[in-house]
């Protein structure tokens, strides 16, 4: 991909509300302008920050007794400082993945699943089997 067709990409994607840049660029708004937000917002934003930073926390020290404990057993290649750096850092976004992923997606194809049963009639006879 050449750049001017990344970049144009990346500025529709930028300008679109709710879009991951114009999140962390809300955040960053938000800590410039920390003095004119509302104290009960204040308190919010605090819990959901202090929230999230303890999820890190623990997440990070069971990675750490997982490599310490259990994977020292197996001739594991371990992985470069930087890529830890890497990993640490992306944490936000890839946790973010990771819930939509396998948690959201699955949710809803299930109740979707189960709503379509529902509307066609239950497919199945009392031993179990399909009907035709």
């Amino acid at each position: 991909l050449r750049f001017p067709a990344w970049w144009a990409i990346f500025t529709s994607e930028a300008t679109r509300a709710g879009s991951f840049i114009s999140t962390a660029s809300l955040g960053i708004v938000l800590t410039q302008h920390w003095a004119d937000v509302p104290s009960r917002a204040k308190f919010l934003l605090s819990l959901t920050g202090s929230y999230m930073a303890w999820q890190w926390l623990w997440f990070w020290i069971a990675e750490i007794a997982l490599w310490q404990t259990l994977l020292q057993q197996f001739p594991i290649e371990h992985p470069s400082p930087a890529r830890w750096v890497a990993l640490i850092l992306s944490m936000p976004t890839l946790h973010g993945v990771n819930r939509v992923v396998f948690l959201i997606l699955p949710t809803v194809h299930a109740l979707c699943l189960r709503m379509l049963s529902r509307l066609h009639g239950d497919c199945t006879t009392q031993s179990g089997r399909l009907q035709r």
